[in-house]
């Protein structure tokens, strides 16, 4: 593998740090895990192998549309003997309107797309989780820096930097800088509703379950990432330090696979947006799906 300007004594700091909070957070060591078979969800299947735990885990799909996620859960499950349970969504847009009456009274601001269609599928999941504890790995965009609109504020800031005549070199510590004082970084996003990952958190709890997001919510995880620039989290490839801290693990199999986003590679975007083909339910003749929301959120539907 190529370097990694993370030193290698770091990386196992890293390791460590996510098997111990898997032991404190699972004492009784019957937590499954939400695998989607990217860096981040792979990287917590690794840490719980290396803890002696066999999760079982668990991923959806749009029904007759097997993602990519589907596919490498179940190379991962098949080359470590585990338990897989796949869970269909139907693309079905009477069912998709009822399942939305449902999540957006729960949705803190369901005029946000992401919030409402990351919050779908786990109407299906929770059900279908048999243990009332699992594991996710939702918050590592934020700790690695690689959500999108950070990287388009990163981009902006770096540009406004080299115009004022900054070096590249300084541009970044610039744009490093403005993303801890913007608040990117640093904190923990599971207690806020404004994020996804906080409106799925508490979704559960209707359901009697409690989902960790392992990435998240942990004094040490957080100061561990940051000591590194959000550029060096970046290199050589993006979220490079989960596979060189499990590297003998990732060695085992094609387990490496380029970043997808989560709406987008499910089709899950696809199928809500494929409401406003529906002129039933979209009586406004709307080309965001979001007045859909609104007009559900409104009891118009």
């Amino acid at each position: 593998m190529t370097s990694i300007p993370i030193p290698n004594s770091e990386l196992k700091v890293y390791r460590q740090l996510l098997i111990e909070r898997i032991e404190r957070e699972d004492p009784n060591r019957t937590a499954e895990l939400a695998l989607s078979g990217g860096i981040d969800s792979a990287t917590l299947l690794f840490a719980m192998l290396e803890s002696g735990r066999r999760p079982t885990c668990f991923t959806f799909y749009i029904d007759k549309s097997p993602s990519e996620d589907l596919i490498a859960s179940r190379a991962l499950c098949q080359h470590f003997g585990l338990t897989l349970r796949e869970v269909a969504i139907p693309w079905d847009m009477d069912q998709l309107v009822r399942d939305l009456r449902r999540i957006i009274p729960a949705a803190h601001n369901p005029r946000k797309p992401t919030i409402v269609q990351c919050m779908h599928p786990w109407l299906y999941l929770y059900p279908a989780m048999q243990s009332d504890l699992a594991f996710c790995g939702l918050g590592a965009e934020d700790q690695f820096g690689t959500q999108g609109k950070l990287q388009k504020f990163i981009n902006m800031t770096v540009a406004a930097a080299k115009r004022d005549g900054k070096t590249p070199a300084e541009a970044r510590e610039v744009a490093d800088k403005a993303v801890w004082d913007q608040g990117w970084r640093g904190r923990s996003w599971e207690g806020d509703l404004d994020h996804s990952t906080a409106n799925i958190i508490r979704l559960g709890r209707s359901y009697g379950k409690t989902l960790i997001d392992l990435y998240s919510g942990d004094r040490r995880l957080i100061e561990w990432f940051g000591k590194w620039s959000v550029f060096d989290l970046q290199k050589p490839f993006p979220k490079a330090a989960s596979v060189y801290a499990f590297e003998d693990y990732y060695r085992q199999g094609a387990f490496l696979r380029k970043p997808s986003n989560y709406q987008i590679n499910s089709k899950l975007k696809d199928m809500h947006e494929a409401l406003c083909n529906e002129p039933r339910y979209n009586k406004r003749g709307a080309k965001a799906v979001v007045s859909i929301y609104m007009d559900i959120a409104k009891g118009l539907l």
